[in-house]
């Protein structure tokens, strides 16, 4: 009687656990990550390096040939924290998501969105994929938009219902990051997944 009792509470801890995690499929355009402006010109291919690191884990960068895949993957909601989205996964090994360092919360004053947390490396890396309600899973949540283009999507950062939502990159020598805003004077530009020809 009491190893069945021990048995079910296991199997109810396991069943527990299962419901907690995320539950994902894959969606829409697989192939390169890119940077485009609005008007999808002005491309710059872009891929995971370890030769530019962001805690051991190799960061995104610009580069003139990639071989790298990613998709984004539609995932069930882990709590109302969250709108509708999901992760960018890469195909090669879809337990790892692209991860910003931070997420960009809406401004107390009529201003720029703030970053949070607001000491961390802002730059994107690609590390394992969350699938519990946490900060790590919070800065992976990205949406996706189609656009007028076949094969072409676009993707950003949504965070929490209450984060800005982060669409902007920033091209660096050290890498590449996303923002809520546009530098002034810069023409913006956007994370994209393009398929491969």
């Amino acid at each position: 009687m009491y190893m069945h009792k021990l048995i079910s509470f296991a199997l109810a801890g396991a069943a527990s656990a299962m419901a907690s995690g995320l539950s994902c499929k894959a969606y829409g355009v697989a192939g390169n990550l890119v940077s485009l402006d609005f008007f999808h010109h002005d491309s710059q291919l872009l891929e995971f390096t370890h030769d530019k690191t962001v805690d051991g884990h190799p960061a995104l960068a610009p580069t003139q040939h990639s071989k790298q895949l990613f998709q984004f993957f539609s995932c069930n909601s882990p709590s109302k924290h969250y709108k509708k989205g999901g992760q960018v996964r890469s195909l090669t090994n879809t337990s790892l998501c692209l991860t910003p360092g931070t997420v960009y919360l809406p401004s107390d004053k009529m201003g720029d969105a703030v970053p949070y947390p607001d000491n961390a490396d802002n730059r994107i890396s690609l590390q394992p994929c969350e699938s519990e309600h946490s900060l790590q899973l919070r800065k992976q949540w990205f949406m996706e938009t189609e656009t007028n283009r076949a094969g072409l999507v676009q993707v950003s950062q949504q965070g929490w219902r209450s984060d800005s939502t982060s669409d902007t990159l920033i091209i660096t020598d050290d890498g590449v990051a996303l923002t809520s805003h546009p530098h002034k004077g810069t023409e913006p530009k956007h994370l994209h997944i393009k398929a491969r020809v």
